[in-house]
């Protein structure tokens, strides 16, 4: 079992973290805005980040359960991909993507904040 991490043992705001801000800043301004200042959004966002990257490889270790174990080196590798990345979109639309607020539906998302 992975034990979840703590926004203090990862202070920094990880990729996904960056991502579920920068689409909340764009399609849920309103929300963002309630977390507080910068210093309270920053803790927010890098607490969604941990806790997604944990998701993530939780999601994918039981995912590569539910299969059965690929025989040679090339098909684990590819099993653990596929399972990280289902994972990943599972995980991303449940935590990061959440629905868009009115009046944001038509905005695009900066691109440095891809």
């Amino acid at each position: 079992m992975i034990r979840p991490r703590t926004a203090e043992e990862g202070s920094t705001v990880n990729q996904y973290g960056q991502q579920a801000w920068a689409y909340a800043k764009t399609y849920r301004p309103t929300a963002t805005a309630s977390l507080g200042g910068e210093a309270e959004q920053q803790t927010h966002f890098t607490r969604v980040g941990l806790r997604v990257t944990d998701r993530i490889a939780t999601l994918t270790s039981e995912l590569l359960a539910m299969q059965p174990e690929p025989s040679g080196y090339l098909e684990q590798v590819q099993a653990r991909n596929v399972a990280a990345s289902q994972a990943r979109e599972i995980v991303l639309a449940d935590e990061v993507f959440l629905p868009k607020e009115p009046g944001t539906e038509d905005l695009d998302l900066p691109l440095d904040a891809e």
